[in-house]
């Protein structure tokens, strides 16, 4: 699948059938945060909730996602804010978006920098102080906990909240009482009983390992090599320690011309490595691996590959 380029990125579309492809496959995307309000409310400043069930009505994520890998080549993040129920909730056949994607380059625990509308069909603008404006933590003297109007202390296009906000039933649509939503039309704030935050996933570059003899040598060659069959790096000399673990991933990346984020060695035994920002996951295919020291993941790559290079055919 084609990535999508900065400049297609930051030019504001109103017509959602315009986006890339990639933008609106819903497996291009990891769930930060949902709040359904029938089921109950947030507590002040709880960034966690329920973090090991995506399918929980009330669910979050925010201070312990691990963001690097989601980082894009220009150290942007795309992130996306659904109404699952807007219509129900509201009763405007005008809102005919139920969300809306922009990039920042801040995460949602840092102040807005360089933020850039995607797809925004509600910008806010008809009313003071209710601008869609990226993704932050809620000012805490308010009722939000995290809101997408960061460019002021209040807390429209909220995420998650502790209280419900009550509105003027002139000025919003069918629901009065709830999760502050979408400010259009007019200026009419609405409420909503459901919101979820996602942040797009980036590409995976996955490179195999392959093993070869090298005549007169005792050490083995390893060929790393993209899933196309393109060689994209070869080491004569296996790697010896943490530091040359650390030059491989740059070398692969700088071959690859991706971030080291972007890249999952497969080694011939089928296990499966990837650089991270804090460390090296080392997981099997297809499970999960509880996070462990990165000396801890660099010393079992560092094992995995002088087993193979050293290991007899």
């Amino acid at each position: 699948m084609a990535e999508t380029t900065t400049d297609q990125l930051h030019a504001e579309v109103l017509d959602a059938a315009k986006l890339d492809a990639d933008l609106l496959d819903a497996d291009n995307w990891t769930l930060l945060m949902r709040h359904n309000i029938a089921f109950g409310l947030f507590r002040n400043e709880e960034l966690v909730k329920n973090p090991e069930d995506t399918s929980a009505p009330l669910y979050a994520n925010i201070s312990d996602m691990e963001y690097e890998p989601y980082c894009g080549k220009e150290g942007e993040f795309i992130f996306k804010i659904v109404w699952p129920t807007l219509f129900e909730d509201t009763g405007d056949e005008r809102l005919a978006h139920n969300f809306m994607i922009w990039s920042q380059s801040s995460t949602p625990m840092q102040r807005i920098k360089d933020y850039k509308p995607i797809f925004v069909p509600y910008p806010g603008d008809e009313r003071p102080d209710c601008e869609f404006s990226g993704v932050f933590l809620s000012d805490p003297r308010h009722g939000g906990i995290v809101d997408c109007n960061a460019a002021s202390q209040w807390w429209h296009y909220a995420i998650a909240v502790k209280h419900k906000c009550d509105w003027d039933p002139a000025r919003t649509g069918k629901t009065t009482s709830g999760i502050p939503g979408p400010t259009a039309n007019g200026g009419r704030c609405y409420m909503v009983n459901c919101a979820e935050l996602w942040i797009k996933r980036r590409p995976s570059i996955v490179l195999s390992l392959e093993v070869q003899d090298v005549a007169g040598e005792e050490h083995k060659k390893l060929i790393f090599t993209s899933l196309g069959g393109s060689e994209v790096a070869c080491l004569t000399k296996p790697p010896e320690t943490e530091d040359d673990i650390e030059a491989l991933w740059a070398t692969l990346a700088d071959s690859a011309s991706v971030p080291a984020s972007w890249l999952t060695i497969v080694s011939p035994s089928g296990q499966s490595f990837k650089a991270l920002q804090t460390g090296y996951v080392l997981a099997l295919p297809g499970s999960s691996v509880p996070f462990e020291p990165p000396g801890a993941h660099r010393r079992a790559l560092l094992k995995e590959l002088s087993t193979f290079a050293a290991r007899d055919t």
